[in-house]
């Protein structure tokens, strides 16, 4: 792991190049158990669900897919717990809409920076 500066000036850890692909070593305990949850809601609500899925062209990847049985539809579920600026919350929005995958992004932060830039929900301080 290497700290590193985003572009937009936010910082966070990286594995090191070379190292071999660990999605689990990316997140935090917190991360994972909310993608758990939203995964559960997901097919409670009749819905297939699938963790960590990459987009067609390898554009995006989301914690949570939700596809409608028949086809018709299918919504990333974003568990959104570390800093995002607006712009680049935006961004990834648009990358999922080019596929045509909506997408609802979710906070445990009383007023994220970008509440009304993307369809947000909010989950209960401390808890996924």
């Amino acid at each position: 792991m290497y700290a590193k500066t985003s572009p937009n000036g936010l910082h966070f850890f990286a594995h090191a190049p070379g190292v071999p692909h660990c999605a689990l070593a990316e997140e935090t305990v917190h991360h994972h158990l909310l993608k758990l949850e939203l995964a559960t809601a997901a097919r409670a609500a009749g819905a297939q669900a699938e963790l960590e899925v990459r987009g067609p062209a390898g554009t995006w990847r989301t914690d949570v897919l939700a596809t409608d049985p028949g086809g018709d539809w299918q919504i990333a579920l974003e568990a959104q717990l570390s800093p995002i600026t607006p712009q680049e919350i935006a961004r990834r929005t648009q990358l999922l809409r080019n596929d045509a995958v909506s997408s609802i992004w979710f906070s445990d932060r009383q007023r994220p920076p970008w509440l009304g830039h993307v369809p947000t929900g909010r989950t209960w301080p401390g808890l996924p």
